[in-house]
């Protein structure tokens, strides 16, 4: 098959769980088919090049840190009321779907074409582009916004545009790829149904062969003398790290051998750091910045847990590598996050009420001093399994399937 997949970033940009799905899932694919990827690109890289066997066609450039607007701190607020993440800015993805326009001049053939849905506009160029080409369009859908515009949006009427915007989308394709079970339902319920037949789930995926062998023995993490907890993620406020540092604050009160982590940067950083400072706990955290990819691997490895509070995720990719290395997560029980798809409390993980730092206080101090060794060391191995049951090669065969299933007349 000639396979087009249009995400708006794509290699060297991995930052993201959908920047690492379509590259994982590109390269996989390359073994077997043409696979031809249009996103943007940086400047710095070629305007066309084969990467791992994957025809790349950057049909504009854009440094990655432009692609959003990072509210300036213009007053001491803790993290809860800074406003929600690094905003979107409205250019690009205007940019982005002006600029693929530009495929209409040439002279292409596709058996499918696979696009992102989010920022939603190049939607719109991708499905006159797949017409074009007479292939099935298929639309790969993260998350549902719909009211969640109101609260990202800088005024009502960018948050009508929005909410307006993403369902003209989901008129356009011939089926769905939703990457977790929540987000397909809340699809079903934002459309009323009227599309629940042309919705598939294909989850996000890891490395579980690879991923395995950086993985500790939990006798060697249950005897150690301090006690690690990370967190990986972008610092932005519906990730609620304000809410993990709190809780930190109340573990630290009962045990002083444990340690925060914080892997990853965003507009919050600095204020998260003044919230650890006022807190009195900043000689325990540790803001580690970005890593690259097998170094928070080996990170998330050598801790105790993987303490992830953040209250909308698609899939929460982050939680599945961290199961993938056997390391047990904390998640929220919220309609929102997708991670719920795959960690079962007290089986290979905990799920705590979002936005209760006591009751994550709680659950972090159980996994790091409550729980006894032997059921530590079996919560790490339900992690391993669950996270085989997700290894890429099988999201591949699913998706292929699903592609040979659109493609047929």
């Amino acid at each position: 098959m000639r396979i087009a997949l249009i995400p708006e970033l794509f290699y060297p940009y991995q930052r993201g769980g959908v920047e690492r799905r379509y590259y994982e899932i590109a390269r996989r694919l390359a073994k077997k088919h043409d696979v031809y990827v249009f996103a943007i690109g940086p400047p710095d890289r070629p305007r066309s090049e084969s990467v791992d066997g994957v025809s790349v066609y950057r049909v504009m450039k854009f440094r990655w840190e432009m692609l959003y607007r990072h509210a300036p701190y213009v007053r001491e607020v803790e993290p809860s009321e800074a406003g929600d993440e690094s905003v979107r800015r409205v250019g690009p993805p205007i940019l982005f779907a002006l600029s693929l326009l530009q495929l209409v001049f040439k002279k292409h053939r596709f058996d499918v074409v696979d696009c992102s849905a989010f920022p939603y506009l190049h939607v719109f160029s991708s499905r006159m582009l797949a017409s074009l080409w007479r292939a099935p369009f298929v639309l790969t859908v993260h998350e549902v916004w719909g009211s969640y515009w109101r609260d990202y949006a800088s005024n009502k009427y960018l948050a009508t545009m929005g909410m307006a915007v993403e369902k003209l989308c989901y008129d356009l394709p011939k089926r769905f790829v939703c990457v977790s079970s929540r987000t397909a339902e809340n699809l079903k319920n934002y459309l009323g149904g009227r599309a629940s037949q042309k919705i598939a789930v294909v989850p996000n995926g890891v490395d579980s062969a690879a991923n395995r062998r950086l993985a500790k023995k939990p006798r060697e993490k249950a005897l150690s003398e301090v006690k690690e907890i990370v967190y990986a993620g972008r610092l932005v406020h519906h990730k609620r790290v304000d809410v993990l540092i709190h809780a930190f604050t109340k573990v630290r009160k009962v045990s002083r051998d444990v340690r925060l982590r914080i892997i990853g940067d965003g507009p919050l950083r600095e204020s998260l750091e003044k919230q650890a400072k006022s807190l009195g706990v900043e000689d325990a955290v540790t803001f580690m910045g970005v890593l690259g990819h097998e170094e928070f691997l080996r990170t998330v490895a050598s801790s105790h847990v993987f303490a992830f509070p953040s209250v909308r995720e698609g899939f929460a990719m982050s939680v599945l590598e961290a199961m993938s290395v056997g390391t047990p997560p904390i998640v929220v029980n919220h309609v929102h996050n997708g991670a719920l798809d795959y960690v079962r409390n007290g089986f290979n993980g905990l799920v705590v009420r979002p936005n209760d730092p006591e009751e994550f206080a709680e659950a972090m101090l159980y996994l790091i001093q409550g729980v006894g060794r032997s059921e530590y060391a079996e919560m790490c191995q339900n992690c391993l399994a669950t996270a085989e049951k997700y290894d890429w090669s099988r999201i591949v065969c699913a998706l292929e399937e699903l592609y040979q299933e659109v493609s047929r007349p």
